[in-house]
């Protein structure tokens, strides 16, 4: 249901970006959001479809418990300290970028690319002082800020863990296979 909620919004985006009557600004700001999800929702993980992501990173940690108990343990190295630093960084970043989102649309509501730049007249609903106005913006927002921290935690699951810990661990066994 998720992936196909993003998918559905990544298409509207799309639609938005090429079909929309907005400033070449706008348009730009709009293909780099827009990038942004697009590559989020390639390399986004459903775990409920596949599970290969979770049998890397056992692979990986079952390696290092069966065959690195033989060898002398190795110092850390700096790469693996940037990567764990980068890492931690990115798990308290990943979850700010929703809600620093959510707090823009707030203020901004009808910014290219998201959803309530679709509506023709955005202007009007937001200057509304109705609360069905409101509430109306208040839920697009919600449903925009979940649809993106879902996005956004499902591509960073595998980019962090398998890419960047992937290639710390090939380079500690290569370390290990040099010695």
């Amino acid at each position: 249901m998720e992936t196909l909620a993003t998918t559905i919004y990544t298409i509207a985006m799309f639609r938005n970006l090429c079909f929309s009557e907005s400033p070449l600004t706008g348009r730009v700001q709009a293909a780099a959001f827009f990038l942004i999800y697009v590559g989020a929702l390639w390399t986004g993980w459903n775990f409920k479809v596949d599970n290969s992501l979770v049998q890397i990173i056992n692979t990986f940690i079952k390696f290092e418990t069966d065959f690195l108990k033989d060898f002398e343990k190795q110092p850390v190295s700096l790469g693996t300290k940037a990567i764990k630093l980068f890492i931690s960084l990115a798990e308290f970043s990943v979850p700010g970028i929703p809600f620093f989102i959510f707090l823009f649309l707030r203020y901004v509501p009808c910014t290219a690319p998201f959803t309530m730049s679709n509506f023709t007249n955005c202007k009007e609903i937001v200057t509304t002082e109705s609360h069905f106005g409101y509430w109306i913006r208040f839920g697009v927002n919600m449903l925009e800020c979940r649809i993106v921290c879902f996005l956004l935690y499902s591509a960073s699951l595998g980019i962090f863990y398998v890419f960047f810990v992937g290639t710390a661990v090939i380079l500690q066994y290569m370390r290990i296979l040099e010695g």
